[in-house]
């Protein structure tokens, strides 16, 4: 299991993926966030 979160964590830090997840989830495929607009989260502590 922890590989899954692994591999989601590493395809949700890119932007395109991210906005694109989201824009479908959150927004029914409209297009309200944009790649160039995200921003990265800072690193979680260890």
């Amino acid at each position: 299991m922890a590989e899954k979160d692994i591999m989601e964590k590493i395809l949700f830090s890119y932007a395109d993926v991210f906005a694109d997840c989201g824009n479908v989830l959150i927004y029914g495929g409209e297009q309200i966030l944009k790649a160039e607009e995200m921003q990265p989260h800072p690193p979680e502590p260890a």
